[in-house]
C-alpha cells in the first residue's frame, strides 16, 4: 500500500514514523525536504522506538503522490485550498484524508476536488 503524507511538521513526522514502521510505501511531501536529508531514522511519537525512514520518499514535488492509495493531509487548515489544487492532477483514484478539521473542509474539498 502506498501512502502519501502532505506536510512535514510534527504530525507529518509522526505519520511518517508510524507508517514506515509498519512497512508501508511512504511518500512525504514537504516544503523543506532538505530538513530530512540528515535523518536516517525517527523516533516514534512516544520515543520508545527508532524507525528507519531511509526507504521513504521525501520530496517537495507533488507529482510523487501519483498512484497513492491514501493521501493524508497533515497541514494547517488554512493551507487546504492550495494543497487540494496542488494534488488534484495526481490524486484521481486516491482516498484523501485530513487530520485537522474545520467547518469549511467539506466545502473546500468538494469545490476543488468534486
Amino acid at each position: 500500500m502506498k501512502i502519501s503524507i502532505i506536510g512535514g511538521g510534527n504530525l507529518g513526522h509522526t505519520c511518517l514514523a508510524l507508517f514506515t514502521k509498519n512497512k508501508l510505501d511512504v511518500t512525504l511531501v514537504t516544503r523543506n525536504p532538505h530538513l530530512f536529508s540528515s535523518y536516517q531514522s525517527l523516533k516514534t511519537y512516544d520515543n520508545t522506538e527508532t524507525v528507519d525512514i531511509s526507504k521513504a520518499t521525501i520530496t517537495s514535488n507533488f507529482s510523487a503522490i501519483y498512484g497513492s492509495d491514501i493521501i493524508l493531509c497533515t497541514t494547517p487548515t488554512n493551507t487546504y485550498e492550495q494543497i487540494f489544487k496542488n494534488i488534484k492532477p495526481y490524486a484521481s483514484s486516491s482516498k484523501i484524508g485530513c487530520i485537522y478539521q474545520s467547518p469549511f473542509i467539506d466545502y473546500t474539498f468538494n469545490r476543488i476536488l468534486p
